[in-house]
């Protein structure tokens, strides 16, 4: 199966959504999440 970085990013902003609402339910700050988020995206660009 070929594999296909639209529908892959896709699935990636969903998981990063759900995620970044429990975090913020949570209490932790927006720079946190911010942080956080950049790591999570330099890990699923070297994955691809």
């Amino acid at each position: 199966m070929a594999y296909n970085h639209g529908k892959a990013e896709y699935k990636w902003k969903l998981w990063k959504e759900k995620e970044e609402k429990i975090l913020r339910d949570s209490g932790v700050t927006e720079d946190t999440i911010e942080a956080i988020r950049l790591y999570d995206r330099q890990v699923f660009n070297s994955d691809r």
